[in-house]
């Protein structure tokens, strides 16, 4: 876990540049902002492993407002024990707005600056920025279809929802119909496409 960048008073030791990755970054401070965006460093952002082991927590509004790359990470300790991303990402919607006095110059994380973390900026922290992370002429085709039926049920919602919005608020694991990786589908009407996964448990049961 690393509690705060590679820094000392007077800069930083080289390590600080756009090919570091920090993993946590608790109790960091100001300076330690600054060096980090300066630098065009990155950070994983672990929220639920935080709140699970009380270690501390990562100042991410702060971070992403300083121009820090921000992604979002898991690492089996998810808060409701079933790996499911789509929890993960609202719960750092809703963790991270920031209170004030003046709420006009403090205004919340967007959807879509969450959902960056999850895509676009996690391709940057696994060195395939321009490759993955987009739908873009010339990068790979990875990407996942959600069931807007299931999402826009009951209760109802207005059909002209921003759905980055719905997405955060009621987006589910579950509600994901396909998943395409380099065009290749992997789940597809909610079930692997070619993987068994009963027999994967069941060998996995005989195993354990």
């Amino acid at each position: 876990m690393v509690v705060c960048p590679p820094c000392t008073p007077d800069g930083d030791f080289g390590l600080v540049d756009e090919n570091l990755v920090l993993g946590y970054v608790v109790f960091v401070n100001q300076s330690d902002i600054e060096l980090l965006a300066s630098k065009h460093g990155s950070i994983t952002h672990h929220a639920s492993y935080n709140l699970v082991v009380r270690n501390g927590f990562t100042t991410v509004y702060f971070l992403h407002k300083a121009g820090v790359n921000v992604s979002l990470r898991m690492d089996g300790k998810s808060i409701n024990d079933d790996e499911d991303p789509f929890m993960e990402i609202r719960m750092i919607y809703y963790l991270h707005r920031i209170t004030d006095f003046n709420l006009v110059n403090s205004p919340p994380l967007s959807s879509f600056d969450i959902l960056k973390m999850t895509n676009v900026n996690a391709a940057r922290v696994c060195y395939f920025e321009g490759v993955i992370g987009a739908l873009k002429p010339g990068m790979k085709a990875d990407l996942l279809l959600v069931d807007l039926d299931r999402i826009m049920g009951n209760p109802w919602v207005s059909p002209s929802i921003n759905i980055a919005d719905l997405l955060i608020y009621r987006g589910k694991g579950a509600d994901v119909n396909t998943v395409m990786v380099n065009s290749n589908i992997i789940i597809e009407n909610h079930k692997f496409y070619n993987i068994d996964v009963d027999s994967v448990y069941d060998e996995v049961r005989e195993l354990s």
